[in-house]
């Protein structure tokens, strides 16, 4: 992992389970395989420096972050095919004086075509493959002002698969206390697997404290 160019280019590089593979490896052990894994990420506004990355900065900076990622195992998806995953992302924060904070993500998935290694479980418990590509799309926005002791915090997301078709939305209010360090969320989720399961919705209450 590193930065350069003022902290606006940030790369990662793993390879994860070295020694799993050689002579250990069998068709009855198909995932012996090093699991390699890369990341790239440029800061088009501001920048991301350090080791972690983040959804929000609550308005503490501008920035617009766009990334490029992918996973690879040989034998990863079953003993005889290899499983491959790619991704792009983007974050845009805007801190608009007297206005608010606007924050909008996006993240798009493709995985290789045998996609058992990803396997979700069905309305009978039986597998579900993981579909051939993905994507979420997110919205927020931040009061300038505090309200009370903090700050209210809207928040919509959805998220979509292809084959089989997912679609996850939620809906979501904030009140932000103290950026990371405390805030609570009501969240309203709908979930539809397209037909795989019953239609689901609820309502969560959450709380946060971090210090």
């Amino acid at each position: 992992m590193g930065n350069a160019v003022d902290d606006k280019l940030k790369y990662y590089v793993g390879a994860y389970g070295l020694d799993q593979g050689g002579p250990n490896t069998t068709a009855q052990s198909p995932t012996a395989n090093a699991y390699y894994s890369a990341r790239v990420s440029y800061s088009l506004q501001g920048a991301e420096p350090g080791y972690f990355g983040s959804s929000t900065y609550y308005g503490a900076k501008n920035v617009v972050t766009i990334g490029l990622g992918g996973q690879y195992q040989k034998d990863g998806a079953s003993a005889t095919s290899d499983f491959g995953l790619f991704m792009a992302d983007i974050l845009a924060e805007e801190n608009v004086t007297g206005a608010g904070t606007f924050t909008f993500e996006g993240q798009f998935y493709k995985y290789s075509n045998d996609v058992s290694f990803y396997g979700l479980a069905g309305p009978t418990g039986a597998p579900v493959f993981t579909p051939k590509e993905a994507f979420y799309l997110l919205f927020s926005y931040l009061t300038p002002e505090p309200v009370g002791i903090g700050k209210i915090q809207p928040l919509i997301r959805i998220q979509q698969t292809a084959d089989p078709g997912w679609t996850i939305f939620d809906g979501a209010l904030s009140y932000v206390i103290k950026d990371y360090g405390a805030r609570i969320v009501a969240t309203y989720e709908h979930i539809d697997t397209g037909g795989l399961g019953p239609i689901s919705n609820s309502i969560q209450l959450g709380f946060q404290l971090q210090k």
